[in-house]
């Protein structure tokens, strides 16, 4: 292709002559695009176009193929991970309740006045010597109301003329469905009972006073 030198019009190469303005073209060299610069984007090739077209149904048939598999693979985990946190919270828990089962019993034998009005009594003192006031029978997390995603519930009961708790009881419930399922009960007879809803002194026992362990 010509430009002409007067107008600028474009000819095509086997014009002589400016079709706009008639002058002479003919000596003016045609330029093509080996004069032209490379364009900043060059057109994909047909090989660039395919791979890229190939690509995309690739990626489509994975998407299709595996976000089902995906789906039922996170059905079968996700469930499994959440029956094992639980299990591990119930064992957890029910080790925290055979721990202030003994304590309760030692504190209870050893001051001679009762049982604790509080679960942090068994626990250590800030300084000193262990005494009634922090008999340092268990560590201070045991004495927490809040354990392994359960919630121990403590209530001292049965006070004598001299203010002393005779008895008291100890609800250990799951602070949410998703931590656990089981739900334990523990009084001064010193057996832990469980359920399925809250335990009760009529739930079955699933541990006798000796500490030897029963069946859930």
């Amino acid at each position: 292709m010509r430009f002409c030198p007067q107008c600028g019009q474009a000819a095509q190469d086997q014009y002589k002559f400016c079709m706009q303005c008639g002058s002479d073209v003919s000596s003016i060299p045609a330029v093509g695009p080996a004069t032209f610069p490379a364009p900043l984007f060059p057109p994909a090739t047909p090989d660039k176009v395919r791979a890229r077209t190939v690509w995309i149904i690739v990626g489509g048939l994975l998407a299709v193929v595996g976000l089902p598999t995906l789906l039922i693979v996170a059905a079968i985990v996700i469930p499994n991970i959440m029956d094992e946190r639980i299990s591990r919270n119930e064992s957890s828990a029910l080790q925290n309740v055979k721990k202030l089962n003994h304590a309760l019993t030692v504190y209870h034998d050893t001051y001679r006045h009762g049982y604790p009005a509080g679960l942090a009594l068994l626990g250590p003192r800030a300084s000193g010597a262990p005494d009634e006031f922090g008999a340092a029978l268990v560590d201070a997390p045991s004495t927490q109301p809040e354990q392994s995603g359960y919630r121990f519930s403590y209530e001292a009961r049965a006070l004598d003329a001299a203010g002393h708790a005779t008895g008291f009881v100890l609800y250990v419930d799951p602070v949410s469905p998703n931590q656990g399922r089981q739900h334990f009960y523990l009084d001064q007879s010193g057996v832990i009972r469980g359920a399925s809803t809250t335990a009760s002194p009529e739930s079955s026992p699933i541990d006798n006073p000796q500490g030897e362990s029963c069946d859930l």
